[in-house]
């Protein structure tokens, strides 16, 4: 890696390092926060139909595995008191609108893709096209805001938690997935595991790098769930959840896990202050 005079995006370090993936990226890494930053930023046409052909194919094994994901975010959020707003940020197909609505849960979703869209209204299920950071509804609408493998694609992210926090009620969950920057298979080959630095990917996290963003957005982060709220799954969809934990977990002791989930809390006090203030 060669240094550059970037700034880092996050702890405003410099000089970064130039990290070159021949044939995919350019990434800037911050070796004090673990931030790899200012890739190039793919227009959205990149990510219409055949983006999301591969989705599509393996459907039934994703909304299984969004069923297990759904049910790790029940447990930090009581969904028997009625129906739960649930947004998804990058929709694509919509396998996880289908599983949140399967529990009883109000399902939006949002993708720049309008094929991915139209592919999810065709089912009868609730999105959007968005053409960039700005989302389409109200302060505080939501109770869960998700986005799998999304915030690694975004201009910046500083913007971005800021209107995907603006949309979430006091108290709502933010939960993501993002690859991982301290992967120990990444941090070996660098640039020439070129499978992990995907074109489209302006950002990659670590943990701490990511939690801090969190934090600076207002959010308090929560501690992982582990299997869940499983009660409105089938026992074969319960065994599905309770392997994939085991899985997860057995490739996190072996350091073979590529990416992470972060939960985070937009807190109650926000409530209370606008409360006392009125």
């Amino acid at each position: 890696m060669n240094e550059t005079t970037k700034t880092c995006q996050l702890c405003g370090s410099s000089p970064l390092r130039r990290m070159e993936v021949p044939g995919a990226n350019v990434l800037h890494f911050c070796s004090r926060c673990d931030l790899y930053q200012f890739g190039a930023l793919v227009p959205n046409e990149a990510y219409e139909s055949a983006y999301h052909a591969g989705y599509d194919r393996h459907r039934a094994r994703k909304v299984r595995t969004a069923r297990a994901r759904l049910a790790r975010i029940a447990a930090l959020i009581d969904d028997r008191r009625g129906a739960i707003r649930m947004l998804e940020i990058g929709c694509s197909v919509g396998a996880t609108l289908q599983a949140a609505e399967e529990r009883g849960w109000e399902a939006h979703g949002v993708d720049v893709s309008r094929s991915a869209v139209a592919a999810c209204t065709s089912r009868g299920l609730q999105a959007t096209v968005v053409g960039a950071c700005e989302l389409p509804f109200d302060d505080g609408r939501f109770d869960v805001v998700c986005a799998w493998h999304v915030i690694e694609h975004v201009e910046e992210v500083r913007r971005t938690l800021r209107e995907w926090t603006r949309v979430l009620r006091p108290g709502g969950l933010l939960v993501i997935e993002t690859p991982d920057a301290e992967c120990p298979k990444a941090r070996r080959l660098g640039a020439r595991y070129r499978k992990f630095w995907a074109p489209e990917h302006t950002y990659t996290f670590s943990r701490r790098s990511l939690e801090a963003f969190f934090r600076e957005a207002g959010l308090e982060i929560e501690r992982e769930p582990g299997i869940g709220a499983l009660a409105p799954l089938t026992w074969t969809d319960r065994g599905y959840a309770a392997a994939q934990q085991l899985y997860h977990r057995l490739r996190r002791t072996l350091g073979l896990e590529k990416a992470f989930q972060l939960f985070a809390r937009r807190p109650m006090s926000e409530a209370i202050a606008s409360r006392r203030a009125a």
